[in-house]
């Protein structure tokens, strides 16, 4: 009986637990120069207090397609605070059926991820318009 109710307890604990790190995908904002394309992402924190983010798209054209000189999406993070920089977190590739996915991490808690098509991987700002995007965490732009 003991172990029963132990068991149940610990059950609903972990349910609990995995309802509060937030890991439910949500949809992201689509942007207009990509109507047909779609996204999801979740978030969830590490045990060092990183931020990792996973995202998926489809249907995103190929870069040069929206832009003829872009050959890469780029994930990026644009931190809360006013006056700052948006931060790079990695490359979106896509597969010949238009998807994509990928796992970033980033020290912000509150900030918006984005996606931009851009000229070069290494880009160290983004040129592109937002194409697809979220706000996470409190006071995200």
């Amino acid at each position: 009986m003991i172990r029963t109710t132990l068991s149940i307890l610990t059950l609903t604990f972990l349910t609990a637990i995995s309802a509060c790190t937030g890991d439910r995908a949500q949809a992201l904002v689509t942007g207009p120069s990509v109507p047909a394309a779609r996204g999801t992402y979740s978030v969830d924190y590490t045990e060092n207090g990183n931020t990792r983010i996973r995202m998926e798209v489809a249907h995103l054209a190929e870069p040069p397609k929206l832009n003829a000189l872009a050959t890469t999406y780029l994930v990026w993070a644009q931190p809360a605070e006013e006056n700052t920089t948006p931060v790079p977190l990695g490359a979106l590739k896509l597969d010949k059926n238009h998807k994509g996915s990928i796992e970033v991490m980033t020290p912000q808690k509150s900030f918006q991820v984005f996606v931009t098509a851009e000229p070069t991987p290494n880009a160290s700002a983004p040129s592109g318009e937002k194409l697809l995007w979220a706000d996470i965490g409190k006071g995200a732009r």
